[in-house]
């Protein structure tokens, strides 16, 4: 790249250019088949709309039972076309609990 910032002025201003270097990245590797950003449904309501802005196909992650994103949800959803996951934390739900193996 020939510059970023690292200073946005506000939470969606990172969203914005962290989505467009992400493009910015695949774009000037020539892979054009990522098109999809993962976006667990308890993110920001910015999220997808920033996602959506830059290009990208947005799929949404639901929750688990105890508020966490669905892991086998993730898991199905990587794949060659995946250009980045966008997370929330904390989570915007308020959900913190997390369990230990």
């Amino acid at each position: 790249m020939k510059g970023c910032s690292l200073a946005p002025m506000a939470g969606a201003d990172g969203e914005f250019a962290g989505m467009l270097m992400a493009r910015a990245y695949h774009l000037d590797r020539g892979d054009t088949a990522r098109n999809k950003v993962l976006i667990p449904d308890s993110a920001h309501g910015t999220n997808p709309a920033t996602a959506s802005m830059c290009g990208f196909e947005v799929i949404t992650l639901p929750s688990d039972a105890d508020g966490n994103t669905d892991l086998e949800a993730l898991r199905f959803s990587v794949g060659d076309d995946l250009a980045g996951l966008m997370i929330t934390l904390p989570s915007t739900l308020g959900a913190l609990r997390f369990k230990h193996p």
